[in-house]
């Protein structure tokens, strides 16, 4: 047992439960598979009564997450994010199950002490690489993250782990009285507590009071007994105060507290930031308040919600963990997480608090500590999307569920009548669960075939490997949006604007409300003009016959498109300019010129860079109209698309570092 959390903890922080696992070819069908597996082993393993309460507890949470991924705006995606939900709550169970045993703890114990010190002897490497480059004039720099994202997820994993290092010392202490172990677990405790420190998670320092004042809490209760020990142990507790201290004051010099001072000014204006993505995801949660929008289409639907003019974060989450589940699973699905977290807190709180000295567990109290810690910090960050921190934070939440006494079912009939009704109701659970995870097995290996082809064709140099790769992974996941677009890129990038329109009408078919897709089928509606009209050069009214009338369709299909494109993100200052363009060209196409010539003359005095293509035809249209051209000579014009304005979603893995086009490229007016 011992062995297997190990492996299992040791593959999550290595591989399969960071970030850049989540989009390798072959992570996900392991994830996969490791999740159904786990599911089956509880099932298998269900012998007693109290287990059965343990699935029935979590079972409405799991089935919830199931039936959210069928109402979500975009199931195929949420078929990937749902395993890993389903795996946080199968390792929650696990262990339940383990913990029942002291050995149990142990075990959960060193799995995750071993973790962490995976992730801070990595952290220290990557710091003490960075000291000889680091850029002068500035003390400090966050480059601290481990194997995952970002400096704030590791403060989080890091809150979760660093009581577990007193709780080890004291608990090996008590049976076996080993010194030795005591002061690894203290240079554990101490660089964990330093690595926290240099991550400069205002998150992680939230978390880590907040762990320190249920400490104090616990001690106060048992101040007595607290003070013998301390009296034994005053090194393990000064080593990390002394620690504390020097850190802060010295180690990430002024950057730390410049940090914390600076939250509210200018300086550091993310606090504010936040405080607007919490307003945009609360309107999102009440728009979608039953079931949500789906396990892992937060990033597809925040961009409705920010209001023109507003702050454009990264909105990958949104930086409040009960927000991000509220979002994705609706104010059911919120209710289901929180309830049994509760339930099982505060039964494990009274437990702790009425049992004697030598009946507490040291495990059972870092945990309860730990998961405290973690969602008090939590409100400033998610870390729902990284498997390795949720999974932690499960096992620890399963320590602290042990103490959570759910009675016995069938208290009249004798034990053996009782454990023939538990298998009879597991094999029926089993029954209904085989097939379905049989099902989810296929598809998870067809999908991960086809982004393994995806991958290799992303890579490949020559572009007919390339085009053909992303045909094959078509055939086998159609559904992923994704895939037609890359493939619409590549197309419009070969010149072949019908084909490529067709990609990015086949992506849409996939997933109806990707602005950018909406926006880069505007684009190819102006190819396409550009190439009816010859050049962009060329004014409206040298169009005539049937290309006039071809003209006038493909400029108002690029309005729709582009008014669609603004709907689903209504703070995009590129689809609005875009817009403008395009209604100007719609009166010029009515033969309104001298109306759209003053359109573009507003367009000009905004004094905003423009694309080169409407600077070269506002030009035409005056020299046509014989005005001055002046304005249009001065303009400021851009060869490509603003990247930042183009907000990243989660499910672009691998392709084009800039997947707007835009009507400037050199295919556009290519016969």
């Amino acid at each position: 047992m011992q062995l297997l959390w190990l492996s299992f903890m040791l593959y999550l922080f290595a591989l399969g439960g960071t970030v850049y696992g989540l989009f390798s070819p072959s992570t996900f069908l392991l994830n996969l598979i490791i999740c159904i597996s786990l599911w089956l082993a509880i099932l298998a393993t269900t012998r007693e009564p109290q287990d059965m309460m343990k699935l029935i507890l979590v079972a409405p949470l799991a089935v919830w997450y199931v039936l959210s991924a069928f109402f979500s705006v975009y199931p195929r995606l949420s078929y990937e994010a749902t395993v890993y939900r389903l795996l946080y709550v199968a390792t929650f169970v696990a262990a339940w199950r383990t913990a029942q045993r002291e050995e149990g703890n142990r075990c959960i114990a060193i799995s995750l002490l071993v973790a962490c010190a995976f992730e801070v002897t990595l952290s220290l490497m990557q710091w003490l690489t960075w000291l000889p480059r680091r850029p002068p004039g500035e003390p400090f720099e966050r480059v601290l993250k481990g194997t995952l994202n970002h400096p704030n997820d590791l403060a989080l994993f890091l809150v979760l782990a660093l009581p577990l290092w007193i709780a080890f010392a004291v608990e090996e202490q008590k049976k076996f009285g080993s010194k030795l172990v005591t002061h690894i677990c203290a240079v554990g405790a101490v660089a964990t507590l330093f690595c926290l420190l240099l991550t400069c998670s205002r998150s992680g320092y939230v978390g880590m009071i907040a762990i320190l004042l249920t400490s104090f809490t616990f001690m106060l209760r048992r101040r007595n007994e607290i003070i013998s020990r301390l009296k034994q142990h005053i090194h393990i507790v000064a080593i990390p105060v002394a620690v504390l201290l020097v850190g802060v004051l010295l180690v990430p010099g002024n950057w730390v507290i410049r940090r914390l001072i600076a939250m509210f000014t200018h300086i550091d204006i993310s606090i504010y930031n936040r405080i607007a993505m919490w307003q945009y995801t609360a309107k999102m949660s009440m728009s979608e308040w039953v079931n949500g929008v789906g396990a892992g289409c937060y990033p597809l639907a925040y961009t409705k919600f920010i209001p023109q003019g507003g702050v454009r974060e990264i909105p990958l989450h949104p930086h409040n963990l009960y927000l991000h589940i509220s979002a994705e699973f609706g104010l059911v699905g919120l209710a289901l997480f929180i309830a049994p977290l509760l339930l099982c807190l505060i039964l494990s709180c009274r437990r702790i608090l009425g049992l004697r000295r030598n009946d507490v567990s040291a495990y059972e109290v870092a945990a309860w500590c730990a998961v405290v810690g973690f969602l008090v910090g939590s409100i400033g960050n998610s870390e729902l999307e990284i498997p390795a921190i949720m999974c932690a934070f499960s096992a620890l939440f399963g320590i602290c569920a042990t103490s959570a006494s759910l009675g016995h079912i069938g208290s009249r009939h004798s034990a053996n009548a009782r454990a023939q009704k538990v298998r009879k109701a597991t094999m029926a659970f089993t029954v209904l669960l085989a097939p379905v995870a049989f099902v989810a097995l296929l598809f998870g290996l067809r999908y991960s075939v086809a982004h393994l082809l995806f991958a290799e064709a992303m890579h490949a140099k020559e572009m007919k490997a390339r085009l053909a790769g992303l045909r094959q992974a078509i055939k086998l996941d159609p559904t992923f949006a994704y895939y037609h677009a890359q493939l619409g890129l590549m197309e419009f990038e070969k010149g072949r604007l019908e084909k490529a329109l067709e990609s990015f009408e086949a992506a849409l078919k996939c997933f109806n409300e990707d602005a950018l897709y909406w926006h880069n089928i505007a684009q190819v509606k102006l190819c396409m003009l550009c190439r009816l009209m010859g050049s962009w050069e060329r004014t409206m009214d040298e169009v005539g016959g049937e290309q006039r009338a071809k003209a006038y369709r493909l400029i108002e299909d690029a309005l729709k498109a582009l008014s669609k494109a603004l709907s689903l993100d209504p703070s995009n200052e590129i689809y609005s300019l875009q817009l403008s363009f395009v209604r100007a060209l719609l009166k010029e196409a009515k033969g309104n010129l001298h109306i759209a010539l003053n359109m573009f003359e507003q367009i000009a005095k905004a004094n905003q860079p423009l694309p080169t293509w409407v600077a070269r035809h506002a030009k035409a249209l005056a020299y046509k109209l014989k005005t001055d051209t002046k304005l249009f000579d001065k303009l400021t014009t851009i060869e490509k698309q603003q990247k930042l304005l183009h907000l990243p979603v989660r499910y672009r893995r691998i392709g084009c570092d800039d997947e707007a086009i835009t009507a400037d490229a050199k295919v556009c007016c290519q016969q």
